[in-house]
Protein backbone atom coordinates (compact mmCIF):
# COMPACT_ATOMS: atom_id res chain seq x y z
CA UNK A 1 0.00 0.00 0.00
CA UNK A 2 3.12 2.31 1.06
CA UNK A 3 4.15 1.77 -2.77
CA UNK A 4 0.78 3.59 -3.89
CA UNK A 5 0.27 6.35 -2.20
CA UNK A 6 1.67 10.42 -2.42
CA UNK A 7 4.81 9.73 0.80
CA UNK A 8 4.44 13.43 1.30
CA UNK A 9 1.07 12.86 2.94
CA UNK A 10 2.23 9.95 4.89
CA UNK A 11 6.09 11.88 6.18
CA UNK A 12 3.19 14.61 7.07
CA UNK A 13 1.20 12.35 9.14
CA UNK A 14 4.04 10.98 10.36
CA UNK A 15 4.91 14.43 12.10
CA UNK A 16 1.54 15.29 12.68
CA UNK A 17 0.44 12.23 14.89
CA UNK A 18 4.78 11.39 16.18
CA UNK A 19 5.89 15.05 16.33
CA UNK A 20 8.84 16.64 15.47
CA UNK A 21 11.26 14.21 17.07
CA UNK A 22 10.20 11.55 14.93
CA UNK A 23 12.26 11.43 12.10
CA UNK A 24 10.23 9.90 8.94
CA UNK A 25 13.05 7.93 7.98
CA UNK A 26 13.65 5.65 10.61
CA UNK A 27 9.72 5.49 11.01
CA UNK A 28 9.22 1.19 10.83
CA UNK A 29 7.45 1.06 7.77
CA UNK A 30 6.15 -2.82 7.34
CA UNK A 31 7.15 -2.17 3.86
CA UNK A 32 9.66 0.95 3.35
CA UNK A 33 9.39 2.87 0.91
CA UNK A 34 12.32 3.64 -1.40
CA UNK A 35 14.76 5.74 0.37
CA UNK A 36 15.11 7.89 -2.64
CA UNK A 37 11.62 8.42 -2.72
CA UNK A 38 11.03 8.78 1.07
CA UNK A 39 13.83 11.68 0.71
CA UNK A 40 12.43 13.35 -2.33
CA UNK A 41 8.82 13.67 -0.40
CA UNK A 42 11.31 15.44 2.36
CA UNK A 43 12.79 17.23 0.11
CA UNK A 44 9.34 18.49 -1.84
CA UNK A 45 7.65 19.51 1.88
CA UNK A 46 10.75 21.80 2.73
CA UNK A 47 10.29 23.56 -0.88
CA UNK A 48 6.29 23.68 -0.75
CA UNK A 49 7.19 25.37 3.12
CA UNK A 50 5.51 22.93 5.23
CA UNK A 51 8.30 21.24 6.98
CA UNK A 52 11.38 23.16 8.27
CA UNK A 53 15.08 22.05 8.35
CA UNK A 54 16.92 21.99 11.92
CA UNK A 55 20.00 22.07 12.39
CA UNK A 56 20.16 19.82 15.61
CA UNK A 57 17.42 16.49 14.18
CA UNK A 58 14.58 15.90 12.25
CA UNK A 59 12.50 18.84 10.04
CA UNK A 60 10.15 20.44 11.86
CA UNK A 61 6.52 20.48 10.60
CA UNK A 62 5.35 24.60 9.91
CA UNK A 63 2.12 25.90 10.16
CA UNK A 64 1.04 25.29 6.72
CA UNK A 65 2.81 21.77 6.98
CA UNK A 66 0.09 21.30 10.26
CA UNK A 67 -2.57 22.96 7.95
CA UNK A 68 -1.78 20.19 5.11
CA UNK A 69 -1.82 17.42 6.88
CA UNK A 70 -5.26 17.84 7.71
CA UNK A 71 -6.41 18.65 4.07
CA UNK A 72 -7.03 15.24 1.93
CA UNK A 73 -5.39 16.79 -1.00
CA UNK A 74 -2.15 16.46 -2.75
CA UNK A 75 0.06 19.22 -0.96
CA UNK A 76 0.44 21.85 -3.64
CA UNK A 77 -3.43 21.97 -4.06
CA UNK A 78 -3.68 22.24 -0.20
CA UNK A 79 -1.40 24.96 -0.29
CA UNK A 80 -2.99 26.15 -3.27
CA UNK A 81 -6.16 26.45 -1.24
CA UNK A 82 -4.74 27.59 1.48
CA UNK A 83 -3.36 30.84 -0.06
CA UNK A 84 -6.29 31.42 -1.71
CA UNK A 85 -8.16 31.42 1.67
CA UNK A 86 -5.70 33.95 3.40
CA UNK A 87 -5.85 36.19 0.07
CA UNK A 88 -9.50 36.43 -0.32
CA UNK A 89 -8.98 34.83 -3.53
CA UNK A 90 -11.28 31.19 -2.93
CA UNK A 91 -12.99 31.02 -6.13
CA UNK A 92 -10.25 30.95 -8.65
CA UNK A 93 -8.63 29.07 -6.41
CA UNK A 94 -10.98 26.56 -5.86
CA UNK A 95 -11.53 26.24 -9.96
CA UNK A 96 -7.81 25.72 -10.58
CA UNK A 97 -7.43 22.87 -7.50
CA UNK A 98 -10.74 21.25 -9.48
CA UNK A 99 -8.88 21.32 -12.75
CA UNK A 100 -5.62 20.36 -11.90
CA UNK A 101 -7.71 17.32 -9.89
CA UNK A 102 -8.98 16.30 -13.31
CA UNK A 103 -7.81 14.86 -16.71
CA UNK A 104 -6.85 17.97 -18.62
CA UNK A 105 -9.71 18.59 -21.26
CA UNK A 106 -6.99 19.65 -23.96
CA UNK A 107 -5.55 16.20 -23.13
CA UNK A 108 -8.43 14.80 -25.06
CA UNK A 109 -8.47 16.63 -27.96
CA UNK A 110 -7.97 14.62 -31.38
CA UNK A 111 -5.44 16.54 -33.66
CA UNK A 112 -6.77 15.02 -36.78
CA UNK A 113 -8.91 18.10 -38.01
CA UNK A 114 -6.94 21.41 -38.54
CA UNK A 115 -9.39 23.68 -36.75
CA UNK A 116 -8.56 21.59 -33.80
CA UNK A 117 -5.38 21.69 -34.16
CA UNK A 118 -5.11 25.60 -34.79
CA UNK A 119 -7.93 25.94 -31.95
CA UNK A 120 -5.61 24.23 -29.35
CA UNK A 121 -2.77 25.89 -30.46
CA UNK A 122 -4.29 29.69 -29.57
CA UNK A 123 -5.64 28.14 -25.89
CA UNK A 124 -1.81 26.82 -25.02
CA UNK A 125 0.21 30.32 -26.59
CA UNK A 126 -3.00 32.38 -24.22
CA UNK A 127 -2.35 35.76 -23.18
CA UNK A 128 -2.44 33.78 -19.56
CA UNK A 129 1.17 32.21 -19.67
CA UNK A 130 0.79 28.65 -17.29
CA UNK A 131 -1.20 25.77 -18.09
CA UNK A 132 -3.37 26.62 -14.96
CA UNK A 133 -3.81 29.67 -15.46
CA UNK A 134 -5.04 28.73 -19.11
CA UNK A 135 -7.11 26.14 -17.61
CA UNK A 136 -8.99 28.94 -15.53
CA UNK A 137 -9.40 31.06 -18.30
CA UNK A 138 -11.04 28.21 -20.25
CA UNK A 139 -13.41 27.21 -17.39
CA UNK A 140 -14.48 31.23 -17.02
CA UNK A 141 -15.19 31.67 -20.76
CA UNK A 142 -17.09 28.57 -20.76
CA UNK A 143 -19.20 29.78 -17.22
CA UNK A 144 -19.31 33.46 -19.61
CA UNK A 145 -20.66 31.37 -22.76
CA UNK A 146 -23.31 28.85 -21.16
CA UNK A 147 -24.77 32.12 -19.04
CA UNK A 148 -24.84 33.77 -22.76
CA UNK A 149 -22.36 36.46 -21.86
CA UNK A 150 -19.70 35.66 -24.85
CA UNK A 151 -15.72 35.53 -24.41
CA UNK A 152 -14.34 37.89 -22.85
CA UNK A 153 -13.22 41.22 -24.52
CA UNK A 154 -9.34 40.64 -23.82
CA UNK A 155 -9.33 37.47 -25.33
CA UNK A 156 -11.22 38.91 -28.71
CA UNK A 157 -9.13 41.75 -27.92
CA UNK A 158 -6.03 39.58 -28.27
CA UNK A 159 -7.00 37.21 -31.27
CA UNK A 160 -7.98 40.95 -32.88
CA UNK A 161 -4.47 42.26 -32.36
CA UNK A 162 -3.11 39.04 -33.46
CA UNK A 163 -5.28 39.43 -36.79
CA UNK A 164 -7.60 36.74 -36.38
CA UNK A 165 -10.97 36.64 -36.73
CA UNK A 166 -13.46 35.87 -34.11
CA UNK A 167 -15.79 32.85 -33.81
Amino acid sequence: EIQRVRLEAVVLQIKQLAGNTMDPRSFGFIEPPPRERLEAAVMNLKQTGALAPSSEGPESLTPLGRLLSLLPVEIHVGKLLVLGCLLNCIGPCLSVAALLAVASPLARLSESEQHIKEARRQLTDSIYGGDALTLLSIFETWLRIKAGMGVRKDIDGERERRGEERR
